[in-house]
Order: C-alpha cells, then sequence, then structure tokens
C-alpha cells in the first residue's frame, strides 16, 4: 500500500536476490506506479510464490512486460497476481499452461485492456 511510491519499478531491483522464493504482496496497491519493468522477477530459480505481488495497482499502464517470470520454474502460486491492473495491455503470457501452477484465482482479474483477455481461462480472471 506505499500509495507514494511511483513510476517504474527498476527492472534490476531483486537483480541480487537468486535465491528469494516469494515476492507475495510485495507491491500491492502501490497505485502510484505506473510500470513493470522486464524480467524484473526473471531468473528466480527458487521462487514459488507472486501471490498478490501487484494487485491493486491501479496506476500501471502499458504493455505486459516480457520475460516477467523467465527461468522461474518452480513459480506455482499466481492468486491475483494482477487483479486490478486495468490498465495493463498487450498479451498476458499464458501462465495457464503451466504444468505446475497450484493457484491462479484471481490472476489477471480486471485486466480487461489485455488484447488476449478473452482467451485467458476463467479460472484466472
Amino acid at each position: 500500500g506505499c500509495s507514494g511510491l511511483t513510476g517504474t519499478i527498476p527492472g534490476d531491483l531483486f537483480a541480487n536476490n537468486s535465491n528469494v522464493t516469494d515476492f507475495y504482496f510485495t507491491f500491492a496497491y502501490c497505485s502510484g506506479l505506473t510500470e513493470i519493468s522486464a524480467g524484473l522477477m526473471a531468473d528466480k530459480p527458487n521462487l514459488t510464490d507472486v501471490r498478490n505481488a501487484f494487485i491493486g495497482c491501479i496506476g500501471i499502464t502499458g504493455a505486459f512486460p516480457t520475460g516477467l517470470f523467465t527461468n522461474c520454474p518452480n513459480l506455482t502460486d499466481f492468486g491475483n497476481t494482477f487483479n486490478g491492473c486495468r490498465g495493463l495491455t498487450g498479451t498476458a503470457p499464458a501462465l495457464w499452461n503451466r504444468t505446475n501452477v497450484t493457484s491462479s484465482s484471481g490472476c489477471f482479474s480486471g485486466c480487461t485492456k489485455l488484447s488476449n483477455y478473452s482467451s485467458i481461462p476463467s479460472d484466472w480472471k
């Protein structure tokens, strides 16, 4: 809920945190954020949980960041991750094709500007 946190999250913010296991509620309700950098959470082999990471970030606009979860093979929990990010555009990655996902409810809820929103499975919205 850091409403004073504004602008773009630097893509290298977590570059030296390769052993991190979760980003649970990391930027939740940071309404002043405007963009998520590509690769922000990439290359985290132990990452399992991004639940609620960007929930309520209503100021985020622009295309879905390419490579956000690249090389995160153990990532299983996406519940409400982008819920309410209504300005997010571009194409959502097909996270629903991962075979190890245990939680996805509400991941893309309200992200109706995504170009593939209509093809996102209902249990992800």
